[in-house]
């Protein structure tokens, strides 16, 4: 990867960290539900209803922050694994590109060695055709390889 890629794995961190306070503020709504219950036992005053729709309306915030929070989270790692692809995919055809550059090369010394070895078949000829022969395949392997990354990332 390179210095100005996305780091996957930082981000993911991040994002969980996000997701983790989260579930801290959901713990505090708990809490807050269990301290409303707990006055609504104990304290038996008029006041008692303004406290009540005050922890009520704490809580809600609390429970909008946990969704956004949430949300926020999610998106974060949804962009991350979407510009993770993105920098694979164009490494992928850069390395495609290569390979085909070199497929290409192979390819005509291939032709090239295979005109020479029917013009003049001596054993020399024979193993310059056996190394561009061997050069071909292996640079078609590279080039399907390539491809099929290419494919597969886009």
């Amino acid at each position: 990867m390179s210095d100005m890629g996305i780091n996957l794995q930082q981000t993911q961190n991040q994002a969980n960290k996000i997701s983790t306070n989260a579930s801290e503020l959901r713990q505090v709504a708990n809490i807050l539900q269990l301290y409303k219950s707990r006055l609504q036992i104990f304290w038996k005053a008029d006041e008692m209803r303004y406290i009540e729709t005050s922890i009520e309306q704490l809580i809600r915030r609390i429970n909008n922050l946990i969704s956004e929070l949430n949300d926020l989270s999610s998106d974060i790692k949804s962009a991350a694994n979407e510009v993770k692809r993105e920098e694979d995919l164009a490494v992928a055809k850069a390395e495609l590109s290569s390979a085909t550059s070199t497929f290409e090369r192979a390819k005509q010394n291939y032709i090239r060695a295979q005109n020479l070895y029917y013009n003049n078949p001596t054993a020399s000829m024979e193993t310059n055709l056996d190394i561009a022969k061997r050069n071909y395949y292996s640079a078609l392997y590279k080039y399907n390889s390539a491809t099929a990354k290419v494919r597969a990332l886009s």
